[in-house]
């Protein structure tokens, strides 16, 4: 079976399970790798490699590079049951003017153990353990978002209490940073798919856009369905579960490059330099995300508009220094304030024009590897960064 088209269908799986909080770039790997087992054979081991990455996300992307070159696409895609835990998945693939028919096998028991059992240096796994590929698996098969799911829970209530609202956020660490994907963030064409599950035509959720319009339609029907009965109850300890529900959702909305607010704390700098993870600190904390969002009823494109220029701009901190913001509005009037008080170094240091970009940041942290950044002070790197932008 070509891998590019065993790509474009773990892709669509992929998408079909983004709105799982526990959804991360992983899945899509995990995904990939299960297709080519159940498609190919696949014995290979999984592997890190001395670039720093799991093999087996690098052959993913090689195999999306192959298809986005060919602008294959899949016009076509049915899920036929074979077992509780098995599938039949029947597409048909556009390729230049050739439409090509396919059946592509899915099933749980294709997911190798190596994917929760293998470590890399860092202690980490593609995927956490056997029960995240059993969430992985079971929202691949939905296009539902998963926070839709709350308001059956939540409406006709007149008082909403934990029960109502049953949901754990495992905090899952961003295993794989989202530019390795970037090109995911292009706009693409949406086409039309057919579900055998409901014989019906629907966009496709091959579409990054589709995917994401949905994510945000979910989060407005959540929104609306709250609203009133978040400002109606007296009850502090629900109305702050409530903040943490729906600043969980709005976490979980798609995080991008262009979110960077052009800042990184020079500890998460040298960590990064020396394999440690680089954690994303929301400069607008969830649970005010959460109440700005309540006071008022928003459309769907004002939501879009108040996430993308507002809620979901980070910067870049270690995990402790992460730990220590949280919740910072509580003591500080602003997250600068919270940083200066916390004693952690934001970089560029104060009087250098931020980072233009994430690219621009990527860029950087490659020039520094040659010249062994790790070792250097605040100061020192600050210099390197005009060396950097003078070159």
């Amino acid at each position: 079976m070509n891998t590019e088209y065993l790509y474009l269908v773990a892709e669509q799986l992929y998408l079909n399970a983004s709105g799982h909080p526990m959804c991360n770039r992983n899945w899509i790997a995990a995904i990939y790798k299960s297709l080519l087992v159940a498609n190919r054979g696949d014995a290979e081991e999984i592997l890190w490699t001395k670039y720093n990455e799991w093999k087996i996300d690098h052959n993913c992307r090689a195999a999306r590079s192959t298809a986005k070159t060919n602008k294959s696409k899949i016009i076509s895609f049915n899920m036929v049951p074979t077992g509780l835990t098995a599938f039949e998945i029947v597409v048909t693939i556009q390729k230049g003017t050739d439409l090509i028919p396919k059946t592509i096998i899915y099933r749980k028991d294709a997911f190798p153990e190596g994917l929760w059992r293998v470590k890399n240096p860092k202690n980490d796994t593609v995927l956490s353990n056997q029960f995240e590929r059993d969430q992985l698996f079971e929202e691949s098969l939905s296009s539902t978002s998963y926070f839709v799911k709350l308001i059956d829970r939540i409406m006709d209530r007149e008082i909403v209490t934990e029960d109502d609202l049953d949901l754990e956020i495992p905090n899952t660490p961003d295993k794989l940073d989202i530019s390795l994907y970037s090109d995911l963030d292009a706009d693409e064409e949406v086409d039309e798919v057919q579900n055998l599950v409901t014989e019906k035509q629907v966009d496709t959720i091959s579409s990054v856009d589709y995917a994401r319009n949905m994510k945000f339609e979910a989060l407005k029907l959540v929104l609306d369905q709250v609203r009133d009965k978040y400002h109606e109850t007296e009850e502090p300890l629900q109305k702050s579960y409530l903040l943490t529900v729906i600043g969980a959702a709005v976490f979980y909305l798609p995080s991008l490059n262009l979110h960077f607010s052009g800042f990184i704390s020079v500890a998460a700098l040298k960590g990064y330099l020396n394999g440690n993870r680089r954690v994303k600190d929301h400069i607008f904390p969830r649970k005010r995300a959460a109440s700005v969002l309540l006071n008022k009823e928003l459309s769907v494109e004002e939501l879009k508009s108040k996430y993308h220029d507002h809620l979901a701009e980070f910067m870049y901190v270690t995990y402790s220094e992460n730990s220590q913001l949280i919740n910072y509005y509580e003591e500080h009037d602003s997250h600068d304030q919270a940083l200066a008080a916390f004693e952690i170094d934001k970089f560029p240091l104060p009087g250098v024009e931020r980072f233009s970009s994430h690219r621009e940041l990527d860029l950087f942290i490659l020039f520094l590897r040659d010249k062994k950044g790790k070792n250097k002070s605040k100061e020192e790197l600050n210099d390197l960064l005009h060396e950097f932008r003078a070159v």
